[in-house]
């Protein structure tokens, strides 16, 4: 969501030097080719974005459950009991973790821990939301004919390397473990 252009890297409007860097990828530069006015440039900041992105891809899976939470409950608590997780900031910073496709390690570090907790909470968090467990090893079918691991490193024999986005283009997939967040990140490009 980052990409041309990209303005991950790009300072705040307020730092040194912001203004002038931001103002060189404005929208002032370019003009309607029939009013004559310039483009306005919008920034989005859609609350809960990936999650609901994730629950319509789970529907298929639970009926839409999970949307349900979403909308008229708690979210996070939900995730953290799922998880078992000791608080619910844990819960927050393990979903966005999960979804973004962080390994055991980085998993156990959000409770302090190591990789084997990290491995023990991803465990226990899809056997407890076994819709997204589904909707993981759905997509992981679909691109994947067989992985293995050889000296730490993932050997993958892929059927494809792309997942059809919202708006039926093809989103190319650069790994077994960034498929769901790749399948959410370009949901939520379309929708904002």
């Amino acid at each position: 969501t980052h990409s041309f252009p990209n303005l991950g890297q790009v300072p705040g409007v307020r730092s040194p030097y912001g203004e002038p860097c931001r103002a060189a990828f404005g929208a002032e530069h370019h003009l309607d080719g029939i009013t004559g006015r310039p483009w306005v440039q919008a920034g989005i900041d859609a609350s809960g974005l990936e999650l609901r992105c994730l629950a319509h891809f789970m529907s298929k899976y639970d009926n839409g459950d999970y949307a349900d939470v979403i909308l008229n409950g708690d979210i996070h608590t939900v995730n953290q009991q799922a998880a078992e997780l000791p608080t619910r900031d844990n819960a927050k910073t393990f979903i966005y973790g999960f979804l973004y496709g962080a390994g055991d390690e980085k998993i156990g570090q959000i409770v302090g821990a190591g990789k084997e907790r990290g491995k023990e909470l991803k465990k226990k968090f899809l056997e407890n939301t076994p819709a997204i467990a589904a909707l993981r090893e759905g997509i992981q079918q679909t691109l994947v004919e067989s992985s293995r691991w050889v000296a730490g490193e993932q050997k993958v024999k892929w059927k494809r390397r792309w997942i059809k986005g919202l708006d039926g283009r093809t989103v190319h997939v650069r790994s077994p473990h960034a498929a769901l967040n790749t399948l959410l990140q370009s949901a939520g490009a379309l929708i904002c």
